[in-house]
């Protein structure tokens, strides 16, 4: 290779010398470039795995402060997915909900229930007697409201209400 290296003139011998530094710089930043993209995720995740270590740690804490927040709630006036039904229809009874299907979120304490409640062509004070109504229940709670001024009486509104209630687990 040398011999080689000899017999080139001085101009290929600089084209030649100053290929082969492109190709070592060129590697040299992306080798670099790996380098410090893998000590970063390095870094992310000893923060994380710290972050772990101390809830890891608290553990005895998080749980004696779970059964004090398990205590201030009474299991037995939580609603299941039917008794959720049965009290929206309560609510409201007097202006002919059309309740779909429920989703539940289950989950190691409690269960999340999700119903919609759709309305059709109510006076705004209906709505607001409603919303009133769903804010006196300790358990159930509004999570998505969209009103819609009917396109034939602008008076009567269209609505859609998405109420949710948990269900804490019995244990």
């Amino acid at each position: 290779m040398f011999e080689l290296y000899q017999r080139f003139s001085l101009r290929e011998k600089t084209l030649f010398i100053s290929f082969l530094w492109f190709v070592l710089l060129f590697w040299g930043f992306a080798a670099l470039g790996r380098i410090i993209e893998t000590s970063q995720a390095t870094g992310n995740q000893k923060k994380l795995l710290d972050g772990q270590g101390l809830m890891i740690s608290r553990e005895s804490q998080i749980d004696a402060e779970l059964k004090i927040q398990q205590g201030k709630f009474d299991s037995s006036r939580t609603y299941d997915k039917d008794q959720l039904f049965a009290r929206v229809e309560a609510m409201a009874e007097r202006m002919n909900p059309t309740l779909s299907t429920s989703r539940t979120q289950e989950g190691d304490i409690f269960n999340v229930h999700t119903v919609p409640v759709r309305f059709r062509d109510e006076p705004i004070a209906s709505l607001i007697q409603f919303d009133n109504a769903l804010q006196g229940e300790p358990y159930i709670s509004l999570e998505t409201a969209r009103i819609q001024a009917d396109r034939k009486d602008p008076r009567k509104l269209d609505a859609v209400f998405e109420i949710t209630s948990f269900e804490l687990k019995k244990q």
